[in-house]
């Protein structure tokens, strides 16, 4: 009999429960969610503003994981438990902190909808000390709802390091073989802003990168440089540190040693940069030159003296790289090489001659020299009649990335003169010069 009473009551209760909209859910039902996160005002996505950017205003938007059956109001708490960034004041147009806003807002998710933003004005303090990047957490509350914070990042604006050579110019060493090692330069590190200090010591790696000079290529030997010295591959233990003190702007890197090749291969002054592995810091790199010790070529002529009314086809025209010194270059050129030949006067008069361009001579790939001569097919000499003394024209040539050498041609006058001596009626002797 209490058997049966109880079930009849619990029967009843249950009823009733279910009737009053008691009855408990589904097993495992979550509760619904609102997430934030950060755009600007035209909707794009913000995760980070520069410390410098003074005042701004951040959209703040609240994302529900379902469309809402009536209005739902996020408490927002800027600025709370675990935030980085120190909240601030303004008088009189001087803000302290890192940031100022107001702490304390709320945001509106309407019903039937599934987001919300809220506007917030934010006036960002740039505070000239190099820190890391601080964060603002955004927190909420919501009846009903598990709310998940964001946050946004302060970027710092004093955190770029730049390298300056005591001396970026480097040339290519007059080698047959091997590398030279340069061991006198200094690389300067300086934090940006001439009032920015840093709270904390740092000590980062110094790494190097090619730019248009080649590295470590040993297929066709057009190595320009390797790495400094010790290797960093064989014993990171010894490699090159920039460190900047507490409280300081700058810090030295001394004795940087830089492997550079004379590789004998003709091209333009290169460049290699130096640069920092300084997580959390914009780094301006240092860039090294090289300047090539491969970039003049010499031409000779063969012969170097023709008579006027003479075509230039008879002149033969070499050319041959040369090394530092003026000394013939002891290995080749990996490429071939092609010079345009020219020709302008020099004590001869533009009367005396015409040149139509279009010679060149090859220095062909893996040579030091051109092993057929090119000639001047386009000159032409002027066959006058006047008694002249020799004059000279300059062959000279140009090219992308080299300098070439000039070379004299010499005309030689073929109008020979003879003295004719005569008496006047006066019985007076003269004396007059012809050509014959």
């Amino acid at each position: 009999m209490r058997m049966r009473l109880w079930s009849l009551f619990v029967g009843v209760f249950g009823l009733t429960w279910a009737c009053w909209g008691w009855a408990a859910g589904p097993a495992g039902a979550q509760t619904p969610t609102i997430t934030f996160s950060f755009t600007d005002t035209s909707g794009n996505a913000l995760t980070a503003v520069g410390e410098d950017e003074g005042a701004q205003t951040v959209r703040l938007v609240a994302t529900a994981s379902a469309a809402t059956s009536s209005a739902v109001t996020v408490t927002v708490t800027i600025g709370g438990t675990g935030s980085t960034a120190t909240i601030g004041t303004c008088v009189l147009s001087i803000c302290s902190g890192d940031y100022v806003a107001t702490s304390s807002q709320s945001v509106t998710i309407a019903s039937g909808s599934t987001s919300g933003y809220l506007d917030v004005p934010i006036t960002f303090v740039s505070d000239a000390v190099t820190e890391d990047h601080e964060i603002i957490k955004f927190t909420g509350t919501a009846t009903g709802y598990t709310v998940t914070e964001a946050d946004l990042t302060i970027t710092d604006a004093d955190r770029t390091i730049t390298l300056t050579w005591s001396d970026s110019a480097f040339t290519e060493r007059d080698m047959t073989s091997g590398f030279a090692t340069i061991t006198t330069r200094t690389l300067t590190g300086t934090l940006a802003g001439t009032t920015s200090t840093l709270s904390n010591a740092i000590n980062v790696r110094a790494v190097i990168e090619a730019g248009t000079a080649a590295c470590c290529s040993t297929s066709t030997g057009d190595v320009d440089w390797a790495h400094y010295s010790p290797s960093l591959a064989v014993d990171p233990t010894v490699a090159k540190y920039l460190n900047i003190a507490a409280g300081s702007v700058t810090g030295t890197i001394t004795g940087l040693s830089v492997y550079i090749n004379d590789d004998q291969v003709a091209e333009p002054t290169e460049t290699f940069y130096i640069g920092l592995t300084a997580p959390g810091f914009d780094v301006v790199k240092a860039a090294g030159t090289i300047a090539d010790m491969d970039s003049t070529v010499d031409l000779t002529l063969s012969p170097t003296t023709i008579l006027e009314g003479s075509v230039g086809s008879g002149v033969s025209v070499s050319a041959a790289f040369e090394s530092p010194g003026g000394t013939a270059a002891t290995s080749s050129s990996h490429s071939a090489t092609v010079i345009a030949l020219s020709v302008s006067a020099d004590t001869a008069q533009a009367a005396d001659f015409s040149y139509t361009p279009g010679d060149t001579v090859t220095i062909p790939a893996n040579t030091v020299s051109s092993t057929a001569s090119g000639s001047l097919a386009g000159l032409s000499l002027v066959d006058d009649a006047d008694v002249e003394g020799p004059e000279t024209l300059t062959v000279g040539g140009s090219h992308a990335s080299l300098t070439v050498s000039t070379a004299s041609l010499t005309i030689d006058d073929d109008d020979d003169t003879e003295i004719v001596l005569s008496v006047n009626p006066r019985g007076c002797w003269s004396r007059q010069r012809r050509s014959r």
